[in-house]
């Protein structure tokens, strides 16, 4: 089974202003977080991920990262590692229920891993409505065509009479 992209982050040299310019652009709704400075975005559509904008890492450039849900985040680092990654934050949690860490890829793009086991309630299938093609009125038994009656059981041939 794959693994969810399940969180998307910003990070920008001012997160207050760019919390409130994705807010008017969007529609999203921006939460400070009390004593740092990140505020979490919720998008307010059942579609897609929610996610966060913070301070950008020692005032480098603007980024967005992508987390991606795994079982295990050490594991994961280290098999990231493995195939050529890096380590740029180690497993650390950051909650009682979350753990986060983060490596760069083969070109040094930064991606984020997360282990969240905060209960969450499963979602109800969706039931579609199946539109199905309209049956062409069924003929009442016994009754024939006119066409049937005259043309059938005979071929018609093209060639002359002998």
């Amino acid at each position: 089974m794959g693994h969810p992209v399940v969180h998307f982050q910003i990070g920008a040299k001012d997160a207050a202003a760019a919390a409130e310019f994705y807010s008017q652009l969007f529609g999203w709704s921006a939460t400070p977080v009390p004593d740092m400075p990140y505020h979490m975005l919720q998008t307010g559509s059942a579609l897609g991920i929610q996610g966060g904008i913070g301070a950008a890492a020692n005032d480098a450039e603007a980024v967005v990262t992508f987390y991606v849900e795994v079982p295990d985040v050490g594991a994961a680092l280290a098999r990231a590692v493995e195939l050529g990654g890096t380590v740029i934050q180690p497993a650390v949690e950051v909650m009682p229920t979350l753990t986060l860490g983060m490596f760069t890829d083969l070109e040094g793009r930064a991606v984020g891993l997360s282990r969240d086991t905060t209960p969450r309630p499963v979602a109800a299938p969706v039931k579609r409505k199946v539109e199905r093609a309209k049956k062409s009125p069924k003929k009442p038994k016994g009754k024939k065509d006119k066409k049937d009656k005259k043309g059938a059981g005979k071929a018609k041939s093209k060639g002359r009479k002998k």
